[in-house]
């Protein structure tokens, strides 16, 4: 996919081509995974649409909650949404750390 150690260096154009498919990517990403916690948060726990934002955003960065849930369905999509931002995270500051974990 890249070039190899001893292989020529790829042009500028080939290399902001794959910079702005990994920013698409990384942004296509956090937009599912937003608008999931979005939509549960709007439809599973009844929060109205600028509170499910804010709830999602913050789960989302690392945060933590916002508003209390009371609705056991709701609890159990709060669980569910934190640990997938978790292994996100988690994921994230593996490869800031060491590039190899990118792969």
């Amino acid at each position: 996919m890249f070039e190899r150690k001893h292989d020529k260096l790829a042009s500028r154009v080939v290399f902001l081509r794959r910079v702005d498919a990994s920013v698409l990517m990384a942004a296509g990403l956090i937009s599912a995974t937003l608008c999931i916690g979005i939509l549960g948060y709007r439809y599973i726990a009844g929060f109205v649409w600028v509170d499910s934002l804010l709830e999602a955003s913050m789960i989302l960065g690392g945060m933590g909650p916002v508003n209390p849930l009371t609705a056991v369905p709701a609890k159990i999509f709060a669980a569910g949404y934190a640990c997938s931002a978790a292994c996100y995270l988690s994921r994230d500051s593996a490869c800031a750390r060491n590039p190899s974990h990118a792969a």
